[in-house]
């Protein structure tokens, strides 16, 4: 096993999702005792899909495919959410 291997068996010490303004989100994750910070303006989302895969595809790096899954769960949650609050006040 290596030193990546390892990586993918450890879990995250915290992981939140948040909007931060009506435009922003902010993805944030503590793992391995490093801090990852990342936001995005909203019709973004895609370039920060992006970022987090260049991430888990860097040997180096803790956060792996399951920490980008895990956002892109809570960020789809999040924005179905935010569509039926829109539908509602139709």
């Amino acid at each position: 096993m290596s030193a990546n291997d390892e990586h993918y068996l450890e879990k995250p010490q915290a992981m939140h999702f948040e909007f931060i303004s009506e435009q922003m989100y902010r993805f944030e994750v503590i793992k391995s005792g490093q801090h990852f910070l990342f936001s995005c303006q909203r019709g973004q989302e895609k370039l920060l899909l992006e970022e987090l895969s260049r991430h888990a595809n860097d040997q180096y790096c803790v956060l792996d495919w399951f920490d980008v899954a895990i956002f892109s769960h809570q960020m789809g949650e999040r924005l179905a959410r935010q569509l039926e609050k829109l539908f509602d006040c139709e």
